[in-house]
């Protein structure tokens, strides 16, 4: 049997569409090692965050698993050669009930879409060369699902002020992309000083609120913690009753004209059904209205009355009439 969180499942089919924009709290961190991060971490700190990105976690598939179980997880895993440690490494959480969607992974890099944003979660190793990181960094935005809202964040081993930084930040631009977070401020401190390797890109016409460095100190970085203000975008619940409406004609013959002829049977068929379904126009079930004030009068008039009619059939007086009566 399909092991199916009713909680979950009850709560998804409760919860109605909204519209307009909400906050979402994303993190990002570099842990050096998820096995020391998950001794020292405390996991209510996490959690509340709708996406949390972390690299170098060093983990190979056979001891990967996931650091939060109410949350979907993505992972690249590492290849651990004879008599070295595992390198690199990244996973990314995200709340159930945004209905995340991978769109690529790399060693380098997670893409996710979450509604109507896409997140880009990055590690790029010291000394990995410029061209190799702006052309992971053109393949994930390019897979992104949504064009208009992306964040790019995570450690990319370049510092403010340095000739790659600027042609990094140059390549960003051209992608509509700007910097969010604050170069000045250290993400990185070790014995040897302090930097900050660690960057957070958004779109423009994103609204970002609030963008900080957090102060866990359970790795020899701090993690990047932003506020996204997002569009409510969410896809219908897929066990929701709905009601097909009657086939728009027009639109039909439309949709069957961009089918091509020269595909197979099987093919034919699927896109014909599909175009039926596109076609079609969802009708909401109707729901009877009530006055609200007629609702909640007649229950309580009643109660009223059943609790006037056992105060008045206790008195002595009125039992005895009764009595007489019957």
């Amino acid at each position: 049997m399909v092991d199916i969180n009713t909680e979950l499942f009850e709560n998804l089919k409760k919860k109605k569409n909204r519209a307009g924009r909400t906050k979402r709290s994303v993190l990002f961190l570099n842990v050096h090692g998820r096995e020391n991060f998950e001794r020292l971490f405390k996991r209510s700190d996490f959690e509340k965050h709708a996406v949390v990105f972390l690299s170098e976690t060093w983990m190979v598939k056979s001891k990967s698993s996931s650091l939060f179980p109410t949350k979907d997880s993505y992972h690249v895993h590492v290849d651990k050669k004879p008599r070295s440690r595992p390198f690199g490494g990244l996973e990314m959480y995200v709340s159930l009930h945004l209905q995340a969607q991978e769109r690529s992974t790399s060693s380098h890099h997670i893409v996710v879409d979450v509604g109507s944003t896409s997140f880009v979660g990055v590690y790029y190793h010291p000394g990995l060369d410029l061209d190799d990181i702006v052309t992971d960094l053109a393949q994930a935005i390019s897979c992104c699902g949504q064009q208009d809202e992306i964040v790019v964040s995570g450690d990319f081993n370049l510092h403010h002020g340095t000739r790659e930084f600027d042609e990094l930040e140059e390549f960003m631009d051209s992608c509509g992309l700007a910097l969010r977070s604050y170069p000045t401020t250290a993400t990185f401190l070790g014995h040897s000083g302090h930097s900050t390797p660690d960057h957070l890109f958004a779109s423009r016409s994103l609204d970002i609120p609030a963008c900080r460095i957090g102060n866990f100190s359970i790795s020899d970085h701090e993690p990047i913690i932003a506020t996204v203000k997002a569009a409510r975008k969410n896809n219908p619940f897929a066990f929701s009753k709905t009601t097909l409406g009657r086939v728009d004609v027009k639109k039909f013959e439309h949709l069957l004209d961009d089918i091509t002829m020269n595909i197979a049977p099987s093919v034919w068929i699927k896109q014909c059904s599909a175009a039926v379904q596109k076609s079609r126009r969802f009708i909401r079930p109707r729901t009877e209205k009530r006055s609200p004030g007629l609702t909640n009068f007649l229950p309580t008039w009643a109660r009223k009355c059943a609790m006037h009619y056992v105060h008045f059939e206790n008195q002595p007086r009125c039992r005895t009439e009764i009595d007489t009566l019957s």
